[in-house]
């Protein structure tokens, strides 16, 4: 173990100091021996080499069999970005480690992601179609996924790019991906800047999406209470997610909400409130988010002392 080690921080050496030909001894006379751990090495090296701007070494590597891999280095400098989009490499390549490609990898970054998309970043190249909801990861790669990347991760103006790149919209479930991986301790800001941006495209938060035929559809805010997300409950609440909208079954209540008390308190109050004042309750769903005769929904009883 110790000898690998060695071996590999040699090769890291090698790369800094520019060092070609110490490079290629060691990668060959590693590869006689070690083989899936050579390969390894040899991709390992490669991505060093991009990220420290050495060209030589990369597009020797590059085109000696070592595969680009985002996934084993930490960051990419701006410098790199650009050996890597000016280097020849194909930029639509699944990397192996993820199953997925670099704009996928790199969609939190405008400038990357203008570049990758000027230079021919294909939307559907991604092998992990809804891998972003890995319950539902067989379903057929589509120009919407992207979509639901950028939507939990991604800023406002690097959505608009996608979609003038040709991401579609339309058959996309952008707030479902919010209610199961945004990620509100990174700054809440960001998700209500993408939220409300996309409302103002004309996207419903209670759209309610059927993954699977066998399957009930869901709303972003269901998908929340079945991860058992408080805060995120309460983000789609405060953006317009309405729980009479999917009516949120008893079965539902009793088998996802009905141990937490602090949730199903939330909602019930939510409920009161907008039974008790109609008229604010049609100005922030509207007509059709009104019920003609609403009923309540069917909690489980609590144990207060949980």
């Amino acid at each position: 173990m110790a000898f690998l080690k060695d071996r590999k921080l040699a090769i890291k050496q090698a790369v800094d100091a520019g060092d070609l030909g110490r490079l290629i001894f060691l990668l060959e006379t590693e590869k006689t021996t070690w083989g899936k751990t050579a390969r390894k090495r040899r991709d390992e090296a490669l991505m060093h080499a991009l990220v420290v701007g050495d060209e030589s070494i990369f597009k020797y590597l590059l085109s000696h069999g070592a595969v680009v891999d985002m996934y084993l280095i930490d960051f990419l400098p701006g410098h790199s970005v650009d050996l890597l989009l000016d280097s020849g490499w194909d930029i639509n390549t699944v990397m192996p480690s993820s199953g997925h490609t670099v704009l996928w990898v790199f969609i939190q970054n405008e400038d990357i992601v203008q570049g990758l998309l000027d230079r021919g970043a294909d939307l559907q190249a991604d092998s992990h179609a809804k891998s972003l909801l890995p319950t539902y990861s067989q379903i057929p790669v589509d120009p919407s996924d992207i979509i639901e990347r950028a939507a939990y991760l991604a800023t406002p103006a690097i959505m608009d790019l996608l979609i003038a790149h040709g991401a579609r919209l339309e058959n996309s479930v952008p707030f479902h991906a919010v209610a199961e991986l945004g990620d509100l301790n990174d700054g809440p800001a960001k998700l209500h800047a993408m939220v409300e941006h996309l409302q103002a495209l004309g996207m419903d938060i209670n759209n309610a999406h059927q993954f699977y035929p066998d399957d009930e559809a869901l709303t972003p805010l269901e998908t929340a209470i079945y991860d058992d997300n408080i805060e995120m409950v309460k983000f789609l609440l405060e953006h317009g997610a309405n729980p009479m909208t999917g009516g949120l079954s008893s079965d539902l209540a009793r088998e996802v909400l009905g141990p937490d008390v602090a949730l199903v308190e939330m909602l019930e109050a939510f409920e009161r409130s907008c039974r008790q004042n109609p008229e604010a309750m049609q100005e922030l769903f509207g007509t059709e988010g009104l019920p003609d005769q609403p009923q309540p929904i069917a909690f489980a009883e609590h144990d207060e002392s949980r």
